[in-house]
């Protein structure tokens, strides 16, 4: 699966600052299926709170249900 480089940034930050981050939803079925990704979603074991210091811009979209 090719990740775009601004979506692997994203990995990395988090990755660097002690936090797992996973590539998850569409953009996995779409390369199980050999299709492009237009569309990716990141889980991880950081905090909105933790995300939010860690990024200098971050949208709360859905903030209330742990979504930045």
């Amino acid at each position: 699966m090719k990740i775009p480089r601004p979506i692997q940034i994203v990995i990395d930050h988090l990755n660097k600052n002690g936090y797992e981050a996973y590539l998850v939803g569409g953009c996995v079925r779409d390369a199980l299926l050999q299709k492009d990704c237009h569309d990716y979603d990141i889980t991880t074991n950081a905090r909105p709170s933790q995300i939010q210091a860690l990024f200098t811009t971050t949208i709360p979209t859905g903030i209330a249900h742990g979504t930045v």
